[in-house]
């Protein structure tokens, strides 16, 4: 499961079905950018931007309880900030999977809402 079902309803019951149509849109329009900032810093090495970009990413997968994506983007995010480059480069074929898992998962919820 890449998205908690009670990490959902809790948002429903702050604001219902449009705060969590609302904050999965701002994800799906703000979180691919962050993503391709990832993908630029790993093929430039770029340990710092790295790290940047993917602590993004976690942040906003811990507020939908997007566990697997916040744990990858963790995972990354840790090993850049201790200059563990082959690491962490080895480490974003995971955040990779989580990422189009969890936004394939954020749309299909999208549908259920009738969004």
């Amino acid at each position: 499961m890449y998205i908690d079902d009670s990490a959902i309803q809790r948002i429903k019951e702050i604001g219902g079905d449009a705060l969590v149509d609302k904050m999965i849109r701002l994800f799906l329009n703000h979180a691919p950018q962050n993503f391709q900032l990832a993908q630029e810093a790993k093929q430039e090495q770029d340990l710092k931007k790295l790290a940047d970009s993917v602590h993004a990413i976690k942040s906003s997968a811990g507020n939908f309880g997007a566990h697997p994506l916040f744990n990858a983007a963790e995972q990354v995010e840790r090993l850049a900030r201790e200059d563990q480059a082959e690491e962490a480069m080895n480490e974003m074929a995971a955040l990779d999977e989580c990422f189009h898992k969890t936004i394939d998962a954020m749309k299909t919820i999208l549908n259920e809402n009738g969004s």
